[in-house]
This record gives C-alpha cells, structure tokens and sequence, in this order.
C-alpha cells in the first residue's frame, strides 16, 4: 500500500468520540505514595451509570495490569476509603448545584460533561479530598481529563483507554526500573526497549480529523501533508469511526497516533499537549513524546521518530 494522505477513509458507524487530556506519573519509586501503592490494594469504584460501568469494568480488565484491582460500589467506598493501604481509580465531575467535585452520574454522561479519571491513595485524612477539584498533589499518582463535548472530531471511549494505558504502563516502568529521580514523563523510560522498533512493521492509524482542518490552533492543522511526507513506513487515514472497528479487528499489524491535550480548550501557554502511538494488540505506548513547540505535528517531530525507530 502506497502513502496516500489524506484521502482513504473507512467509513463505519460507531461510538461517539471524544478527546482526552492526561497527566503522566510523577511520583519516584522512593516515594511514600509509591511504597505504599506497591503493597496496597487496588479499588476501582463503580458509578451510578451502568453503560459506563460495564465499559469500566471492560477497560480495566483489559488494561490495567500493574495492579489486581476490585470493583466496588459509591457505598462500599466509606468503609474502604479511611485506609491508606487502599488506593482508588475513580471517575469525578463537578456538580453544577454546589460546583464540587463528586462521582461522575448518568446525568454528567447524558450532558456529555467533561470528567476526570483519578488514581489515588486513601486515608483517614484523604478520604475528605478523594473528590476534589486537585488532580494531582502527594496522594494523587495520577489523571487525566477526557472531554466528551470534543466528541464530533476524535476517536470517543478509544482514546480514553489509550489514557488508561498510559497511566498503566508509566506505574509499572516507575515500578519495574526503580525510578528514583523526580521526572515528568516516567514512559519515557519505557521507550530504551524494543517497543519503538515495532513500528517498522506496523501501519500507522491516523484520524482524519487530525489532517482535515476539524481542528485547527493558530490555523495551523494538527498534522500537516508536509509532516508525513518523510514518514518512511506504512500509514492509513482514516474516519473516527474506523478506529474502534480496527482495534478490535488487530492482530498486530496496527499502531494508532493520538494527541491530547491538559484542557479541553486548547491553551498554548499552559502546555502544548502530547504526542502517543499506542498499539491495540500489545495494549502498548510505542511512542510518547512532548511536543512543546504545538499540538500539531510537525515534519522535524516525524523525523525525530523515524530516527528513533532506525536507532532500535
């Protein structure tokens, strides 16, 4: 198959989708938190909305590997919470009434609120700030945002598991190389292995939305013509509905390119968003990068990672 961008699409019918924004780990292996989530017990906490808890309990399952995790209720969380042996994943939006945080409900869903996905340790002195507007802090291991209001231009619950990997994959590296250095983007340390190299082989998957103008900062597109044009391996362009249909029908041969963002609204001066290529069939990050000078793609970024591909 010859690179030709941007006109082939896959045209199917299926989620709504929608954009994430994340936050990798920062915690040190050395760190209390740290220790403590190693030998803790993982409590994933259910919410009111049942379409969502049977996709949770799907995700988790499949995703999160770093820890056995045990599902439990909004109610079975007050007895659970008082302990810091306990750590909690756990979805939150703000409450338009009080404009606190709490357990995300079919309500925020059905409005499409945007909400926050938090992994963090109990106590009896945390149990009062597990629903809080903070998303990171000494307790907080780590979150993301996921936006469903951005859902006509990206590729919907998809793109909030690649998050869920994320945050699963930065704890084991921190976990399995000992990290003990204050750093930002602990995935990096994933990225010394053979998981770059597996691109070579791969077909790259990239949303159509990223190539169209759907979504444009500073009229600039998030990836550009001239951004592929020395992407020497395979890629396809395809239609956001497309990308939950070749997830599930993977068996290696795909990798998917995803940017987020730390808001839904996209704010140059706070963060310029991130670059990940994730692989359905692995459940791996590939690539993760900053990308500091924009959330679009730029043709010096390509080659950075086609180097990076030919030094593995």
């Amino acid at each position: 198959m010859t690179n030709a961008l941007p006109g082939i699409m896959l045209c199917f019918f299926l989620l709504m989708p929608g954009l994430s924004s994340g936050q990798l780990v920062t915690k040190t292996y050395s760190s209390s938190v740290m220790k403590a989530f190693v030998k803790g017990q993982t409590f994933a906490v259910l919410t009111e909305d049942e379409n969502f808890n049977t996709w949770f309990r799907a995700t988790l399952d499949k995703q999160w590997t770093v820890s056995p995790v045990q599902f439990i209720t909004i109610t079975q969380l007050d007895s659970q919470v008082i302990s810091d042996k306990n750590f909690f994943i756990y979805t939150q939006a703000k409450d338009e009434k009080t404009g606190l945080f709490r357990l995300v409900t079919s309500d925020d869903l059905t409005k499409n609120k945007e909400y926050f996905f938090v992994c963090a340790q109990g106590g009896y002195k945390q149990a009062k700030l597990l629903f809080a507007a903070g998303t990171s802090g000494s307790k907080i291991l780590g979150s993301f945002r996921y936006g469903p209001d951005r859902g006509a231009l990206a590729a919907g619950m998809i793109e909030n598991e690649i998050m869920i990997a994320l945050l699963n994959q930065s704890l084991q590296t921190i976990i399995e190389q000992k990290i003990r250095t204050e750093i930002k983007d602990s995935l990096k340390w994933a990225m010394s292995d053979e998981n770059v190299k597996l691109l070579r082989d791969k077909t790259l998957l990239i949303n159509y939305a990223y190539t169209d103008g759907s979504i444009l900062v500073e009229d600039e597109v998030l990836i550009a013509e001239k951004a592929l044009f020395d992407y020497p391996y395979e890629y396809l362009v395809i239609a956001k509905d497309s990308v939950q249909i070749l997830f599930d029908a993977s068996s290696g041969e795909y990798a998917y390119l995803f940017f987020y963002f730390p808001t839904s609204k996209i704010k140059l001066e706070e963060d310029c968003g991130d670059i990940i290529i994730y692989d359905p069939f692995l459940k791996k990050v590939l690539y993760y990068e900053d990308n500091m000078n924009g959330p679009w793609l730029e043709k010096w970024k390509i080659k950075q990672l086609v180097s990076a591909i030919k030094r593995k």
